[in-house]
């Protein structure tokens, strides 16, 4: 499954798009000034692939392509691809005539004007959309209630006419409090992916978290005080899981990051959760943050920096990698920019890092003051990597 938010097009229009290639999201996209028939003529800011950030841009557009042996019929294509990733790309088809065979795309163009949506990415050839869906003015609270109401068993639970507990504005209010403590710490609270809902039953609970179509398996149980699971086969709460009644928290494996949110009791045993995931960068405490709503122990959720700074690299089996790597924190919380590679690092789990450079990948696994890895490029092949902090 992948899938594609984006926004800043026509009226600021978020489109999700679905479909079996991995998973795309967030990307900034405006295509004022972006010549037809020209590729890279505009960054198109960020995208999420996977935990990787990567960079977007626009490819080309053409003019009366016929994409029929293809399945994909003829029209007028745009593509984007991620320019750190150069197997991925995005291509919209819209009908013939969209625009001329020379000049500027149209500045109001409509993504959801694309007749065809196809994707292509690492092992995985070009493929069409399962759906294209207009997500503008959709709340994570939305999403969150949704799946929530899917999750239960017996009905939709959560409504505005339901008893007050289990309102979707009681649910919002009570989800307000602890996203405006971390935002006013400097945490992030994702506003677009992070979202979780489900429901429980005698401690036992299932739902999903993510995109409304990417959906990442919740299951788990709470009560005793201590919360924990398994997120598509990525275990959260293992340093902090706590659950003081209605609210609970849950660290994630990546640097930073975990899960908030709260229950409501729909009959007996039964009831529903809500929530979302926040991320905090080095330097912020949102277990001091949270302290004001969470009556319970929070000890490990603060976040410890143990990779930015200057490190000396070396491979035992790729002799010419003998360089300096410093990481820099990047403004986007939990990401490290690389000059010396034109990288981007992110976590990838407890000390345990995702590099992403041009044709290739590599990842890194920090114990203290010395890193161990393993760097993977059509040019170097694969190389063991030592590296030590400066």
């Amino acid at each position: 499954m992948w899938l594609v938010v984006f926004a800043g097009w026509a009226g600021a229009t978020t489109l999700e798009v679905v479909g079996p290639c991995g998973v795309v999201t967030g990307v900034e996209v405006d295509p004022s000034g972006k010549e037809v028939g020209l590729p890279y003529a505009g960054d198109f800011g960020y995208a999420r692939y996977g935990a990787v950030r990567l960079p977007m841009d626009f490819l080309a557009a053409q003019n009366d392509l016929d994409l029929g042996g293809g399945g994909f019929g003829t029209g007028d294509l745009l593509v984007l691809g991620a320019t750190a990733e150069t197997e991925l790309a995005l291509g919209f088809l819209f009908p013939i005539d969209t625009w001329s065979s020379s000049g500027p795309l149209p500045p109001d163009l409509d993504l959801l004007a694309a007749t065809e949506v196809f994707s292509t990415s690492p092992g995985c050839p070009a493929t069409l959309a399962d759906s294209v869906l207009d997500i503008t003015g959709l709340t994570p609270l939305d999403r969150a209630v949704a799946a929530a109401n899917t999750a239960y068993p017996l009905g939709a639970p959560v409504h505005p006419g339901a008893p007050t507990r289990l309102r979707p504005s009681t649910l919002d209010a009570a989800l307000q409090v602890p996203a405006d403590l971390l935002v006013a710490a400097g945490c992030e609270v994702s506003q677009t992916y992070g979202w979780l809902g489900g429901a429980y039953r005698a401690g036992k609970a299932d739902g999903v978290l993510g995109e409304q179509a990417l959906a990442y398996t919740l299951t788990g149980g709470l009560g005793g005080g201590h919360v924990s699971g398994d997120r598509d086969g990525e275990a959260f709460g293992a340093v902090v899981g706590a659950y003081d009644g209605p609210r609970f928290v849950a660290d994630l494996p990546a640097l930073g990051a975990f899960l908030f949110g709260v229950n409501a009791r729909v009959q007996g045993a039964r009831g529903v959760f809500v929530g979302a995931e926040a991320t905090c960068p080095i330097g912020t405490s949102p277990q001091t943050a949270l302290a004001p709503w969470f009556h319970g122990d929070l000890t490990g959720l603060d976040p410890v920096d143990v990779l930015e700074g200057p490190w000396s690299v070396s491979s035992p089996d790729c002799g010419v990698l003998t360089a300096t790597w410093t990481f820099v924190r990047n403004d986007e919380p939990l990401y490290w920019d690389v000059p010396e590679l034109g990288a981007v690092a992110t976590v990838g789990g407890p000390s345990t890092y995702d590099l992403t450079v041009s044709g290739g990948a590599a990842q890194l696994t920090v114990t203290g003051d010395t890193f161990t890895g393993q760097l993977v490029t059509p040019f170097t092949g694969i190389c063991q990597l030592e590296g030590v902090r400066q």
